[in-house]
């Protein structure tokens, strides 16, 4: 998570490499929701309220995750260094939105770690969809 100034924060999905599924996290996402709990917590980044906004969020980052993943899985080679790098310029983009006055080179050191494991979640999602 990024905040803001204003008090508003960075949110995205995990797509880290285990049993990957974009269907079960907008599900889980949005069961999650129907709790109507007062936070939520993300694993290593602890409480967030999950007001509409930060739902909207977390699910738009899903969607443009799987979008990233599916507009570069060919060719094989390069793949990974493909993807990493649209989802880093996502999520800095995502992150310059929120907070304009940021500084983009600690932005980006933060957020390539996440861009390269989540990529190789996608990667492993992207493998498995393709043998079903």
């Amino acid at each position: 998570m990024f905040n803001s100034p204003a008090g508003e924060n960075l949110l995205f999905v995990t797509t880290t490499p285990v049993h990957l599924g974009p269907l079960a996290i907008r599900a889980s996402i949005k069961r999650l929701v129907a709790l109507e709990s007062r936070f939520m917590y993300l694993t290593h980044y602890g409480p967030f309220q999950p007001t509409a906004a930060n739902v909207r969020q977390l699910l738009a980052s899903l969607d443009a995750f799987v979008a990233i993943a599916e507009q570069h899985a060919s060719p094989l080679e390069g793949r990974h260094q493909r993807i990493a790098e649209a989802m880093l310029d996502w999520l800095t983009t995502q992150q310059a939105t929120i907070n304009p006055v940021a500084d983009l080179q600690q932005a980006l050191a933060w957020l390539a770690t996440d861009a390269n494991l989540n990529t190789q979640g996608l990667e492993v999602w992207l493998d498995q969809s393709k043998s079903l």
